[in-house]
């Protein structure tokens, strides 16, 4: 993620090994006009906005309530290391961690977290 200057951001990954590719990640931005960015990886073919997070921060919702949202308008699939709703599981929590992350409200738990 590029630097964002004064704006936080955290980047929350799942894998089985240290060296893995991630089974879902969440990456958020928190830019210094309030607005929140929200992309998931390994949550459809490409990497999503978590449009549905972006939009219930807008509206006031809480971290924990917006990222209730991350697996909507996703389209995760199902293999060896992850059902769907696993998928969709990592999706809320590593959203959840990411926000608060970039939110300074906690200390990032993969060393690709940090809050400005």
């Amino acid at each position: 993620m590029p630097r964002t200057g004064s704006a936080g951001w955290g980047y929350e990954k799942f894998t089985r090994r240290e060296n893995d590719w991630p089974i879902v990640a969440a990456a958020a931005v928190h830019l210094p006009d309030g607005s929140v960015g929200v992309a998931l990886a390994n949550m459809g073919g490409v990497v999503l906005r978590a449009e549905a997070v972006e939009a219930a921060l807008a509206e006031g919702k809480s971290i924990e309530e917006a990222a209730a949202l991350a697996a909507e308008g996703t389209s995760p699939s199902s293999d060896m290391h992850a059902d769907v709703e696993y998928r969709s599981h990592l999706a809320r929590l590593l959203t959840q961690r990411a926000l608060k992350v970039a939110a300074g409200e906690t200390e990032a738990s993969t060393a690709e977290s940090t809050a400005a």
